[in-house]
């Protein structure tokens, strides 16, 4: 018998909000530079999947790549958040 989630996840709003304004063709681009697909995205960004730490990284250098409203991925990834390696390197952009 299958289980589900008593609750959904909440989308991360700020992946959900550049998901929405992007058009169908870089939709397909950013998801080659993410290496995942459309439907694997669009599920991600409505709250159905998480973001893994190696997406968030992936998310990131896309926004860069692709000239777009640049997304941290500690902003994508609590485990990247909470991580001290992360708060090193990135601590001067996070204030």
């Amino acid at each position: 018998m299958p289980t589900f989630r008593k609750r959904p996840l909440a989308p991360n709003k700020r992946f959900y909000a550049l998901w929405l304004s992007l058009t169908p063709t870089q939709r397909v681009v950013f998801a080659k530079h993410v290496k995942s697909t459309v439907g694997s995205l669009k599920h991600t960004a409505y709250g159905r999947r998480r973001i893994t730490t190696e997406m968030a990284a992936l998310i990131e250098k896309a926004t860069v790549r692709m000239s777009l409203d640049p997304i941290n991925r500690v902003e994508l990834s609590q485990t990247c958040a909470d991580c001290s390696y992360a708060k090193a390197c990135l601590g001067a952009k996070l204030t």
